[in-house]
């Protein structure tokens, strides 16, 4: 960009990256947040409609429509791509910080048939959240989405290579205490700012789940609870069955179930693994055995990777053994 005198305008070079100004450019408040989220992703970071769809719970068409939408409108109103200054980044930021999450969580689940884990992804999201927290080192959502990303880097180890490897059964050996430590320290210094966030709350439930020694020894109580308190930031579709899991551990599987039955309604769910994942574990919890195996089937049905139908088969001849 030029100033009056010709000369490059000093604002461009606040942001010290050039894939960090394209996302911010991308970010154009004339869209609403989830266009915006959604056409940087497949614009700028390259992912599919699919993969896209699936960080919305969306379908694919619906998803594909929404990018031609959003691109009709940027081309109708002459909406200009413009690296934006700096009293305009905070306007962007919600934005760019949701884009930079949902990267991760590409790299640490993908959505490739090939691959469990894109460390590539995984390091480019952390890169990217440490840049903005050095652009604006006081916001305490951007730290806490650091933090919650080195939580959730430091389990990696335990569960990269071709198996599909569940909390409860991940060697936690293999945990970098390092990195957890350094989220703790992050999300000590977010919490200091005292501006509470989904981050945050976010990065509070993966350091409960460092914490535990053992499976069994998690406190599913302080999560359930972190849950609930991320509901009233967050409710969607997601943070219920997340909480509905918790509270399935903490002896509470009806209360979970009428949560995850309520989410029936919304025909997103239908695309969306975790969900089918979640009642067949309360259904058996619940001694519910053909529906359990029901789910998992569903399930496997939406899977894409060879290794997590074998573990998803498994669970549900689990059940069938016991049914014999």
């Amino acid at each position: 960009m030029l100033n009056a005198d010709g000369h490059e305008h000093d604002d461009f070079f606040l942001i010290p990256d050039q894939e960090l100004k394209l996302i911010f450019t991308c970010c154009h408040p004339a869209l609403s947040f989830d266009n915006q989220v959604a056409l940087t992703l497949q614009v700028i970071c390259g992912l599919s409609a699919e993969q896209i769809a699936t960080t919305f719970i969306k379908s694919k068409k619906a998803t594909e429509q929404r990018l031609v939408r959003a691109k009709k409108k940027i081309k109708l109103a002459g909406i200009p791509y413009q690296v934006p200054d700096k009293a305009q980044l905070s306007e962007r930021l919600d934005a760019v910080l949701k884009i930079i999450y949902l990267i991760f969580n590409q790299g640490y689940y993908s959505e490739r048939n090939d691959q469990l884990i894109q460390e590539r992804l995984v390091r480019q999201a952390i890169r990217l959240g440490q840049l903005i927290v050095d652009l604006i080192p006081d916001h305490a959502e951007a730290i806490g989405l650091l933090s919650l990303m080195y939580f959730h880097k430091a389990r990696m180890a335990a569960r990269s290579g071709n198996l599909f490897i569940d909390l409860a059964t991940q060697n936690r050996s293999l945990w970098h205490t390092e990195e957890i430590t350094f989220a703790n320290q992050l999300f000590e210094q977010a919490m200091t700012l005292k501006s509470l966030g989904t981050f945050q709350l976010q990065a509070a439930i993966s350091g409960v789940h460092t914490m535990a020694q053992t499976f069994e020894d998690t406190d599913w109580t302080q999560i359930s609870l972190l849950y609930e308190k991320l509901l009233s930031y967050q409710n969607d579709a997601i943070v219920n069955i997340n909480q509905a899991v918790a509270l399935s551990y903490c002896g509470q599987a009806s209360k979970a179930l009428n949560i995850l039955t309520q989410l029936e309604s919304d025909k997103n769910v239908r695309h969306y693994l975790p969900y089918f994942v979640a009642k067949a574990h309360v259904h058996e919890t619940l001694g519910q055995t053909s529906k359990a195996i029901f789910n998992y089937d569903l399930a496997i049905a939406q899977s894409k990777h060879p290794s997590e139908r074998q573990y998803l088969d498994q669970k549900r001849c689990a059940i069938k053994k016991g049914l014999l």
